[in-house]
């Protein structure tokens, strides 16, 4: 690889889709890069992100991830990336907003040491210090949007993975989403992200390159055509 650090290097990875046949796909990311994957729903946008990140079983020839064996490791994966996905979070509702970060970052591995300042400064970051004792159920969606990306982040992964991130976020929360996205991307070179949907316009001021998902597979795209 010519001595370029890639956060994924997956060759031939065994995809089915919806409304799609099996296909094998191919996608090397370079650590530091924000790269869009937009295609039609029924594709399998989503299933390829959950693959990715260590939640569903992966087939392919060489798939690595943050230099991990996919087919090997899948739990050590998941515990070193960050997930979100727009149209269902995975929030306890029963829990407060800070219980849900602090559960969140012990299952990602994070050392006790750190949780307390890691939950308290993404609180801070996404504007829910004051509702840190609120229990999610009693939250409003837009506060529930924040702390769903809030627990992305908690365990300060290298690698997140954003499954179609704005579905049914409002104007605010979507800029929101975008101003967190670029800090994040500009606090640390070797954060990666990976974000796809429908349609990434919203993210194109953050996108280094972009593909398309079809029946074809992965196909690179122009920046300029991130909407399908």
């Amino acid at each position: 690889m010519g001595g370029v650090s890639y956060a994924l290097c997956i060759h031939e990875l065994d995809l089915p889709g919806r409304d799609v046949a099996l296909r094998r796909v191919s996608l090397e990311v370079r650590v530091g890069e924000a790269v869009g994957v937009v295609g039609r729903a029924g594709t399998g946008k989503s299933l390829l992100l959950r693959i990715l990140s260590g939640q569903r079983p992966a087939h392919g020839t060489s798939l690595e991830v943050l230099g991990l064996d996919l087919r090997r490791e899948p739990r050590r994966v998941w515990e070193s990336v960050g997930f979100m996905a727009g149209a269902k979070d995975s929030l306890l509702a029963w829990r407060s907003a800070a219980g849900n970060l602090h559960l969140e970052a012990r299952q990602k591995g994070l050392p006790a040491a750190r949780i307390d300042a890691a939950a308290r400064l993404q609180l801070e970051r996404h504007g829910l210090l004051p509702r840190a004792t609120t229990r999610v159920a009693q939250l409003d969606r837009s506060a529930r949007f924040r702390l769903g990306l809030a627990a992305a982040v908690v365990a300060q992964p290298r690698l997140l993975f954003l499954d179609d991130p704005l579905h049914g976020a409002d104007a605010e929360s979507a800029a929101h989403l975008v101003a967190v996205l670029e800090q994040w991307l500009a606090e640390d070179s070797s954060h990666t992200l990976v974000v796809a949907g429908e349609s990434l316009d919203a993210f194109r001021s953050l996108l280094t390159s972009s593909w398309r998902l079809d029946e074809r597979g992965l196909v690179p795209c122009s920046l300029t055509a991130v909407q399908d």
